[in-house]
């Protein structure tokens, strides 16, 4: 039993990579310096290829859903009460980050933050695109989505304050894989979205908060 469990922890860890590999190409159609007279066609053929990508991930979200003992992604999808709470926890989210730049990190850039203005420079409009849609998509695919259906599933609450701690660690890692004084900021953005997640029941609630947070950035 105990090595079945082993199996099939690899498994889903191999699945997880599988999608971080897939939204590594997609960021990757982001990084080319196009000729302007080619510009309008590549950025067409760019996000086609990145829906086609999303696409993809939500797949095999919601084939992991069936590993979910929590009852995630039950219709009605959408009411007022889960959008209320996710605009406060887009607010919360501003407040966290505000608080922590002004205090801990006052006069410093992250090397995330310095890597996306530099893509923003380099690549236009297109760098919209990529922010504001296809990062939440595919993030919070793979950190809430992918993370929660395949390793935390048990209806507890040590099981979700763990996973809430442990995901936001590792978003936060991946953010900031060089371990600077900027890791706790992602970490507590982290863990700020997979409470989302876990309160909603429903991956749209963390995107929109994802997605909100980064139109604003």
């Amino acid at each position: 039993m105990f090595m079945k469990k082993i199996i099939s922890n690899l498994i889903h860890a191999l699945y997880i990579f599988f999608a971080f590999f897939i939204y590594t190409l997609l960021q990757l159609l982001y990084f080319f310096r196009i000729p302007k007279t080619w510009q309008p066609l590549y950025n067409i053929l760019a996000v086609a290829i990145s829906l086609v990508g999303v696409l993809l991930l939500a797949y095999l979200y919601y084939k992991g859903l069936k590993h979910q003992k929590l009852p995630f992604n039950n219709k009605p999808h959408w009411d007022i009460k889960r959008i209320l709470f996710s605009l406060g926890m887009f607010i919360l989210l501003i407040v966290c980050q505000v608080v922590m730049i002004k205090f801990f990190y006052a006069n410093h850039i992250s090397a995330n933050q310095k890597e996306l203005i530099h893509m923003q420079q380099r690549v236009g409009s297109l760098f919209k695109v990529l922010v504001i849609l296809v990062a939440p998509f595919c993030e919070e695919i793979i950190f809430r989505g992918l993370f929660f259906n395949y390793f935390f599933t048990q209806d507890n609450i040590y099981s979700k304050i763990f996973g809430i701690i442990i995901n936001g660690f590792l978003f936060a890692w991946l953010h900031d894989p060089t371990f600077s004084i900027f890791i706790y900021l992602y970490w507590v953005m982290g863990m700020i979205l997979a409470f989302t997640y876990l309160q909603t029941k429903d991956l749209r609630y963390s995107i929109l908060v994802h997605m909100l947070n980064n139109m604003l950035g």
